[in-house]
């Protein structure tokens, strides 16, 4: 079931209880772009050694068309939740994977430019508990809430159209055949922030939000699939703990007693602490496990804007 069908019926459903317990609902639904990019490096060794970045992959410039929803329910004009998903299709983006013989990206014997690819998803959920203030300069009311949920960000990330472009023992550029390999991150985990919202007019309002997602839990898996020595479909996984910040604005505009527009901006960046790099290799003549090696992730950066309309529906 796809995700505009999810979170038609989720609506529905919220609204058919909301007209029992009196509680007010708004729907959205809306299109966005969005540009991300992602990195990381691992080092030689598991005490970030011999070199101290001895990998280093990064996607750049990904724009992705992405659908998102969100559900906004206020019980008592105080008890507020939020329930927001969206997906997206990356369109275009760069991949760029380079290797080092040397500490700080020294002696760099291999480096690659390749096309990027994949999808996003994200999903999260907030509860909070909203204040209202009355500002008699302007004669508006505004209102602040703290907000506390959890939420799930996924990137699963494709690179091919390969180029070799740094090769000291070999002529470049040269196309990489075959090249189709993947990489799938997760980042998961609880977050606090707040709400503040403000009456601009009788039929427009202001929205402020902020997230500090805290202690994330961090998970890559890849698939190389061109690399004889490592395993199929899992070839290694990357674990780190790490913290994000998020920020969204919003301009509401009322257009009828049911319907209304959203403009919608929102930023967040992500870094995780240092972590473990475990890869899985196999005997080449046998296709055979024959073990796991482990080093350090040094770390995983994730950077992410978005803009974009939403429908309003306000049952």
């Amino acid at each position: 079931m796809g995700f505009p069908v999810c979170f038609a019926l989720l609506f529905l459903a919220t609204a058919a209880e909301g007209a029992a317990y009196d509680i007010e609902l708004d729907g959205n639904l809306g299109l966005a772009y969005r540009r991300d990019n992602l990195t990381w490096n691992i080092a030689g060794t598991s005490t970030g050694t011999n070199p101290n970045i001895l990998s280093e992959l990064a996607w750049n410039q990904l724009h992705i068309a992405e659908l998102q929803g969100e559900l906004w329910a206020r019980l008592k004009q105080r008890f507020i939740s939020r329930l927001y998903g969206a997906t997206g299709e990356i369109l275009a983006g760069d991949n760029q994977d380079s290797d080092y013989s040397s500490d700080n990206r020294q002696g760099e014997f291999s480096r690659s430019n390749n096309a990027a690819g994949g999808r996003v998803l994200d999903a999260s959920a907030g509860v909070g508990y909203e204040f209202r203030l009355f500002d008699r300069t302007v004669e508006r009311y505004a209102y602040f809430a703290p907000m506390i949920g959890y939420s799930l960000h996924r990137q699963n990330l494709t690179m091919f159209d390969g180029v070799q472009t740094v090769d000291p023992g070999g002529t470049v550029p040269r196309a990489i055949d075959g090249l189709d390999s993947r990489y799938d991150a997760r980042w998961r985990g609880g977050w606090a922030g707040f709400r503040f919202r403000m009456e601009a007019s009788k039929r427009r309002q202001m929205t402020l939000r902020f997230e500090y997602h805290f202690k994330a839990r961090y998970r890559g898996e890849a698939d190389w699939n061109l690399r004889s020595d490592l395993a199929h479909p899992v070839s290694f996984v990357h674990e780190a703990r790490g913290e994000g910040f998020a920020f969204e604005f919003r301009d509401e505009f009322q257009l009828s007693r049911r319907w209304g527009g959203v403009f919608r901006f929102s930023w967040q960046a992500w870094t995780t602490d240092p972590g473990v790099d475990t890869v899985f290799t196999v005997d080449e003549t046998t296709g055979q496990p024959s073990g796991t090696q482990t080093t350090r992730l040094n770390n995983v950066n994730w950077r992410s804007y978005s803009f974009g309309l939403q429908a309003r529906y306000r049952y």
